[in-house]
């Protein structure tokens, strides 16, 4: 779709291609990194099966992007961004590839496959530069997918002091998840969400409402269910386990404040399962910095975990239950990270973190050390 896309727009254009405007613009980040204990460290589940372990890695998070725009004329664009990262053996993705149409300075349409706008920094989560930290964090940046297709609609307007932008969006997810310890999780659901940012001088606010409708093919998955089955489970519980329009909901508040040298920065963003077969996840963090000059700043982040555990009837079967539990039962971990960012020029930065993350199932602390380069081209 993505690329028949592009090719009705190009093939419907009267326009000449000295007619079209071309920018081109590109991001990377390279980050070395390595746990300092026994326990390994995922940053994202957005880069597959990429983690660190105690032997020190640079593919983990390190990727490249290069984004183009054609300017057809005032009303008129078109988007390709394409990326390669180093935990997918740098193969090549293309994220986002759409077309927008400015109606007016306060209405703007995209349609075409479009990134999720779930959290603070979705526009600008896989671009380092742009981000305070080495990364966001990733209890809070739980929703396994980041791409959408479909249509996006973004209207901006004041009140009074403030200015508002609301942004709503509707479509479909088609995205396989390699597993971390299992077969390539594949999902489709239908999605619709919207979102408003507030802004008043040094405070930004942002709610959003996200729902989807999943269907997803995986071998564990059918696995549990047809176990269900088998131990004559009650219809409740088959209700819950169904793997076809299971209904999930993701909801976030954010807020930020920057005060010219400090500021602070906090999400607070649950994923539930209304159907009470999957731990409802209600995950939040804290951030704070300094910028010391012009150049330097350091950074302080606390991140805490508040899952609410699904309710399971058991079926008897001890080895069942016990595969349900585990996706029924939510997380209590907390963590911290310290770490500095340092600009080498405007487009150019180093930064370095240690972070330690508590684990809910483990006498160990997932202790990380990372070092990187963000940079724009």
């Amino acid at each position: 779709m993505k690329h028949a896309i592009l090719a009705t727009l190009i093939a419907s254009t009267s326009l000449t291609a000295s007619a079209i405007d071309y920018r081109v613009s590109g991001f990377g980040s390279i980050i070395g990194g390595m746990t300092t204990d026994k326990e390994n460290f995922t940053p994202h589940v957005k880069y597959g099966d990429g983690f660190y372990d105690q032997s020190f890695d640079l593919s983990t998070e390190s990727r490249l992007g290069v984004q183009v725009t054609a300017q057809f004329n005032e009303q008129f664009s078109a988007t390709v961004q394409a990326l390669s990262r180093g935990a997918k053996d740098w193969g090549l993705e293309i994220p986002w590839a759409y077309v927008s149409y400015q109606a007016s300075d306060s209405l703007q349409i995209k349609l075409g496959q479009l990134n999720a706008p779930f959290y603070l920094f979705s526009d600008y989560q896989d671009v380092g530069y742009a981000l305070p930290w080495m990364s966001a964090p990733e209890n809070a940046y739980m929703v396994p997918t980041s791409v959408y297709k479909g249509i996006n609609v973004s209207y901006s307007f004041n009140t009074h002091s403030l200015d508002h932008v609301l942004e709503a969006y509707i479509g479909k997810v088609e995205d396989s998840q390699e597993g971390f310890h299992a077969d390539d999780f594949d999902t489709d659901a239908d999605v619709f969400g919207f979102n408003i940012t507030s802004t008043y001088n040094w405070l930004t606010t942002r709610f959003t409402y996200n729902e989807g409708y999943l269907n997803a093919n995986n071998d564990e998955l059918q696995a549990l269910h047809d176990g269900l089955v088998a131990s004559s489970a009650e219809p409740k519980m088959l209700r819950r386990f169904s793997l076809k329009d299971h209904k999930g909901t993701f909801i976030g508040l954010a807020m930020r404040a920057d005060f010219d040298q400090l500021f602070i920065i906090a999400e607070l963003n649950q994923l539930d399962w209304p159907t009470g077969a999957i731990a409802t996840k209600n995950r939040a963090y804290i951030s704070s910095g300094y910028r010391v000059s012009e150049k330097l700043t350091p950074y302080v982040t606390l991140m805490r975990n508040m899952d609410n555990d699904a309710k399971l009837i058991p079926t008897g079967d001890a080895v069942l239950d016990a595969n349900l539990n585990t996706l029924a039962s939510g997380s209590t971990a907390k963590g911290w990270a310290i770490g500095g960012r340092y600009d080498l020029c405007s487009n150019l930065a180093i930064k370095a973190e240690y972070s330690s993350f508590e684990l809910d199932n483990s006498s160990n602390d997932s202790n990380t050390f990372r070092i990187g380069l963000d940079f724009l081209f």
